[in-house]
């Protein structure tokens, strides 16, 4: 029986959990909690913030909080009602302890608006590395869903990693398949025409700072012994001929993992088309 991309997504949390917590922002050299590595995004989003003065600001696939947090601070003169961390961790959404955030369990895939704002209030939404969890064939879902909890001009600003070369997206892909995790990464230009497609109107996409992943962090990550992540990764050196982004280390090896900002804004609603297949397959 074919899984739920809910039951995915799912999956993929509770098997993460012992890095969830505290432990998350020790992992990848603490990007996740880095200020500096989080500047982009929360430029972006502050801008938009002054820009369009939404009521409610929500971050979708939030973790610990640390961005909407670091977007609480960064913005004290904002006309923002209500900021929230929205995550299907409990281990993550217990690590907010700012009194001006507000907590929510929900999944990406089925909340409500109704979960983040009330009735009339104006929504900004945000995500950033969370793409990747809903595996290839859920990340058409996750857009049309996230489109159909917004109103027309509101934006969506998504912090996504992503390869702009097709053959690394499908060998980073294929190691997280081998580690035996759902994630996917679609190449950039199918998910910025995905984006359009589901009812987005992409106005700015930028570089983030790229996330080093070192090899013994995956392999307590996702359970994986140094022998298997030893034999995986010759493996992908040769069928992918050496790819830019894994690189051999004194123990193990590392890999590269690039992110871009895409700003969307929710566009005026149209018949949807019939899904657009790529050459890599993506839905």
């Amino acid at each position: 029986m074919e899984k739920s991309q809910d039951a995915v997504s799912q999956n993929e949390v509770d098997r993460e959990k012992k890095v969830h917590g505290v432990s998350w922002g020790r992992m990848y050299g603490g990007y996740f909690q880095s200020e500096v590595c989080a500047r982009p995004l929360v430029t972006v989003v502050s801008e938009t913030i002054h820009s369009q003065a939404p009521d409610v600001v929500a971050d979708l696939g939030g973790g610990t909080g640390f961005i909407i947090q670091t977007l609480a601070q960064a913005n004290p003169e904002a006309s923002v009602r209500r900021w929230v961390d929205m995550d299907l961790s409990e281990e993550q959404l217990g690590q907010v302890v700012d009194e001006r955030i507000h907590a929510v369990r929900a999944s990406m895939l089925d909340f409500r608006r109704s979960d983040l704002a009330s009735e009339g209030e104006a929504l900004l939404l945000l995500t950033r590395s969370t793409f990747h969890y809903v595996g290839m064939a859920g990340q058409r879902k996750l857009l049309e869903h996230i489109r159909s909890q917004m109103k027309s001009g509101e934006y969506f600003i998504a912090q996504v990693a992503a390869f702009e070369d097709e053959v690394d997206a499908l060998c980073l892909s294929e190691l997280f398949e081998r580690m035996q995790t759902e994630k996917w990464l679609i190449p950039l230009e199918a998910l910025k025409s995905l984006v359009c497609e589901t009812g987005f109107a992409l106005e700015r996409t930028l570089p983030a700072p790229p996330l080093l992943m070192r090899s013994d962090e995956m392999e307590y990550r996702y359970d994986v012994t140094p022998e298997r992540m030893a034999l995986i990764m010759r493996d992908l050196l040769e069928c992918y001929n050496r790819p830019r982004f894994l690189s051999a280390q004194e123990a193990g090896f590392s890999a590269t993992l690039n992110y871009f900002i895409l700003v969307c804004r929710a566009a005026d609603y149209s018949i949807p088309g019939p899904p657009v297949q790529s050459r890599l397959g993506i839905p």
